[in-house]
């Protein structure tokens, strides 16, 4: 990947943004990227109590107290956490969006890369809501790692599983993947969930001649994955196909049986009122996963959907 100069960690102190913080330190050990630590609060009244008919405004006092508190806390993680990082600096930000604030302090920062944890959210909570990282990971000016515990920590190699969709979008997040072997483990996997029609992505691919119309759409994906792993990762990666009609759902499945680490998906940007609707493979898989995702943001290939 092209070496990071920005890193946002953005942390709550809570237990899921412990491998935000981790996750975001080695990557600032390993390129020498300047990381900003970052933590929103809301410096909101509190509300109006029961027996007032007025909103019990806490002033300037209670926003100093919570900016001290935060900047403490920030203080305590960059000892305790971030020991080797060369160039830190903390931010505590009063914001009632947590991700409003996190996008804007990124885009202003010119960031290559947020880290934050994510809770994962399920039912209809998650269906209506979707997590805090699920939605900075689809407003954010740069990629994105949604990031959970590791599923064995005690074991020091893991598995990524990389996503691709053979669009040219994909090519900047194939080229990250080879990269985060060394963050993430040393085994790695290449996977393709296709339907049963045949992928019009495939249509001029060179092999199709070859091959002839006789052809399957799997024996295709298949040479298609070995061309890309010849690529970019040596022929050194696992290649999967998974057919479904469901790709977020095949790929946290598949994720989940092969005990992933991490997931690396593209996202193509999408706005607009389809995305508000359906949302795309790479939000859902971030919302669902129960490992870290590794969300790769390809700008150049950004596109704004029309609403309806």
């Amino acid at each position: 990947m092209p070496t990071l100069s920005k890193i946002v960690v953005a942390t709550d102190f809570g237990p899921a943004s412990e491998r935000a913080v981790f996750l975001g330190g080695e990557l600032a050990r390993r390129t020498n990227a300047e990381l900003a630590l970052l933590h929103v609060y809301d410096p909101a009244p509190l509300g109006p109590a029961v027996s007032y008919p007025v909103p019990v405004w806490t002033g300037s006092d209670y926003e100093r107290s919570m900016r001290d508190r935060a900047t403490t806390q920030l203080r305590r993680c960059l000892d305790e956490q971030l020991d080797g990082v060369a160039r830190v600096s903390l931010h505590a930000l009063d914001h009632s969006s947590p991700v409003t604030a996190v996008c804007d302090f990124a885009e202003a920062a010119e960031a290559d890369l947020i880290v934050t944890g994510t809770h994962g959210r399920e039912g209809l909570e998650a269906l209506l809501m979707g997590s805090v990282a699920e939605r900075i990971a689809r407003h954010a000016p740069c990629s994105v790692v949604a990031a959970r515990a590791k599923r064995h920590p005690d074991v020091e190699t893991g598995h990524v599983l990389v996503c691709t969709d053979f669009s040219e979008g994909s090519e900047a997040m194939l080229r990250q993947s080879g990269e985060l072997r060394a963050l993430f483990g040393n085994r790695l996997t290449l996977l393709h969930v296709y339907e049963s029609a045949p992928d019009p992505l495939l249509r001029d691919h060179p092999e199709r001649r070859r091959l002839g119309e006789t052809g399957t759409t799997a024996a295709l994906l298949r040479r298609a994955l070995d061309d890309l792993n010849d690529r970019f990762f040596a022929g050194k990666a696992d290649a999967a196909l998974v057919e479904s009609d469901h790709p977020a759902e095949a790929i946290v499945a598949y994720a989940q049986a092969r005990e992933a680490d991490v997931i690396v998906i593209g996202t193509h940007g999408r706005t607009g009122l389809s995305r508000l609707l359906i949302g795309s493979v790479a939000e859902r898989v971030t919302r669902t996963a129960d490992c870290s995702v590794w969300v790769s943001r390809n700008l150049s290939a950004d596109v704004e959907a029309e609403p309806g």
